[in-house]
C-alpha cells in the first residue's frame, strides 16, 4: 500500500484539484465557489459527493468526472444540511414530548420529580452497551464524589446513559465557546 500525504489545500488550490478532477464551474463561478468554500462549506465535506459520479476510464479524461458540475456538489451539501437540520428538529421534538411525557406522570402520580428519575434510571436496562466507557469519560466520572464505582460502572454499562455521558464529555473538551458553555450549564 503506498503512503500517499495529503497536504492542506489553500482555497485556491482547492479549486485547482477541482478542475483538475474535471469539474466544471459552468453554473456557479469561481469567485462564488471560493466564496462558498470560505465561508458556507469545508472542502471535504463538499468533495465526499464526487464519489456517487462515473469517472472516465479512457482517453484524454481519464480519471476526471464525467459531467460533474460545482453546483451539484453544492447542491448535494445543501440538502444534506437541511437533512441534518430536519432530523435534528425530529430528534428535539422526540426529547422534548419524551419530558412531555415524564411531567404528565409526575402530574398524574403527584410523584416526586427526583423519585421519577430514580424509578427512570433504574428501569434502564444494564449491560447494554457494546464497548467499555472511553478511558478519558471514566477518569471524569470518577472525579465525581456523589457516584460511588459500583454505580457508576451499573449506569455506564447502558448503552443510552453512556452515550448521553460521552456526549456531554466531548462537548465540554470540544466546544472552546465560554458564552456556549454558560448556555448549556442553564440547561
Amino acid at each position: 500500500m503506498i503512503d500517499q500525504k495529503k497536504h492542506f489545500l489553500t482555497i485556491e488550490k482547492q479549486i485547482e484539484h477541482l478542475k483538475s478532477k474535471g469539474i466544471a464551474f459552468d453554473l456557479v463561478s469561481e469567485k462564488d465557489v471560493f466564496s462558498y468554500l470560505q465561508n458556507e462549506s469545508h472542502f471535504f465535506k463538499l468533495i465526499a459527493y464526487h464519489k456517487n459520479y462515473q469517472k472516465y476510464e479512457y482517453g484524454d479524461h481519464a480519471g476526471q468526472y464525467i459531467h460533474l458540475e460545482f453546483g451539484d456538489l453544492e447542491d448535494l451539501t445543501e440538502i444534506d444540511r437541511f437533512l441534518r437540520s430536519v432530523l435534528l428538529q425530529l430528534s428535539l421534538d422526540v426529547e422534548y414530548y419524551a419530558k412531555m411525557k415524564i411531567l404528565k406522570v409526575i402530574e398524574e402520580h403527584h410523584e416526586y420529580g427526583y423519585q421519577i428519575v430514580v424509578d427512570f434510571l433504574d428501569d434502564l436496562h444494564l449491560y447494554t452497551a457494546h464497548f467499555p466507557v472511553n478511558y478519558m469519560v471514566a477518569q471524569e466520572l470518577c472525579q465525581i464524589p456523589t457516584i460511588s464505582k459500583s454505580s457508576r460502572n451499573k449506569r455506564m454499562s447502558n448503552i443510552r446513559l453512556q452515550q448521553i455521558v460521552s456526549l456531554l464529555y466531548m462537548h465540554n473538551k470540544i466546544v472552546t465557546s465560554e458564552k456556549v458553555h454558560q448556555v448549556a450549564s442553564l440547561l
